[in-house]
């Protein structure tokens, strides 16, 4: 009887990929450490492909890990912190979802990519 894969191998991977970019992003905290998180992920993804024993873990970590740690980091800001820094940086939040928006519309379109997609992306 076959083993039914378990999540650790891709929760492990997850993590030590989490833990390469949180010292890349202490190395150049302009970029950051999500940011190479993600270019990480499409690194290795895009090169190396996808071992089936990663799977499971890996997209549990995507959804319920990336779900919960999201609702943990709310907790941690009090109202008035998300105020005071919405108002400081809403010009900054405004031109950045402008540009990232467009951009993605070009490059979607440019590579082709389906417009539902492309507008989800």
């Amino acid at each position: 009887m076959p083993r039914k894969p378990s999540l650790w191998q891709g929760l492990v991977l997850a993590a030590g990929l989490a833990v390469v970019a949180m010292a890349l992003g202490r190395w150049l905290p302009t970029v950051g450490g999500p940011v190479f998180a993600i270019l990480l992920g499409l690194l290795i993804r895009n090169t190396l492909g996808m071992m089936p024993i990663f799977q499971p873990g890996l997209a549990f970590a995507s959804k319920k890990v990336l779900q919960w740690s999201i609702i943990a980091l709310g907790f941690g800001l009090s109202f008035s912190q998300v105020v005071q820094t919405g108002l400081e940086s809403i010009w900054v939040t405004v031109v950045t979802m402008i540009a990232a928006f467009t951009t993605a519309a070009i490059l979607g379109k440019v590579l082709g990519v389906p417009d539902k997609l492309r507008t989800l992306i």
